[in-house]
């Protein structure tokens, strides 16, 4: 015996507008946690970015400091060895021809170029009377011989240079100037 006249369906769970609300809500879910671990991502890509500037703004500070530092001392170098060779002059007798006054043009001039070149870093100068010689770093065989013993060949008679290579790729030298006679020192 039967109550209905209709038979029975099958009732699911989820009604049709239960299941739209329950797609679009996971929906929803979906595009947030897609949006927050995009920004997550994004803020530690910065972050470590941002790190990194800071430490190369950081070490290019440094870096500033120490060419500031660098650059005072190389002035200070500059116009001792200017004073030294001004005294140098005045103790000397000059000669007839001002071979002295030349020297002393010349050796100013030396100081320029290594000053201007950046590279090239003077450890030791002794000038005596007929000789000049010189120690120290370059970078290259050619910056020296361009910028320091082209100006020195042009007022010595002989000038000889011996590069020895060092670990870092840059040469010490030893650059030693003579004059045959004082007078004839041009």
């Amino acid at each position: 015996m039967t109550y209905s006249f209709i038979k029975p369906k099958i009732k699911p769970v989820f009604s049709l507008f239960a299941k739209i609300w329950i797609t679009f809500f996971v929906f929803s879910v979906a595009i947030i946690l897609a949006v927050y671990f995009f920004i997550v991502a994004r803020f530690l890509l910065l972050s470590s970015e941002l790190e990194s500037k800071r430490q190369e703004a950081v070490s290019l500070q440094e870096k500033t400091t120490q060419n500031n530092a660098l650059f005072e001392l190389l002035t200070q170098r500059k116009e001792l060895a200017l004073q030294i060779v001004a005294s140098s002059n005045s103790d000397e007798s000059i000669s007839q021809d001002g071979s002295n006054i030349k020297i002393k043009k010349v050796i100013h001039n030396l100081f320029d170029f290594v000053l201007k070149s950046g590279g090239i870093r003077l450890e030791s100068m002794q000038l005596n009377k007929n000789t000049l010689e010189l120690r120290g770093v370059t970078p290259t065989k050619e910056m020296f011989s361009l910028l320091v013993q082209t100006p020195l060949k042009s007022i010595f008679d002989e000038s000889k240079t011996s590069f020895y290579p060092l670990n870092t790729g840059w040469f010490k030298f030893v650059s030693t100037n003579k004059s045959l006679n004082y007078g004839s020192m041009q």
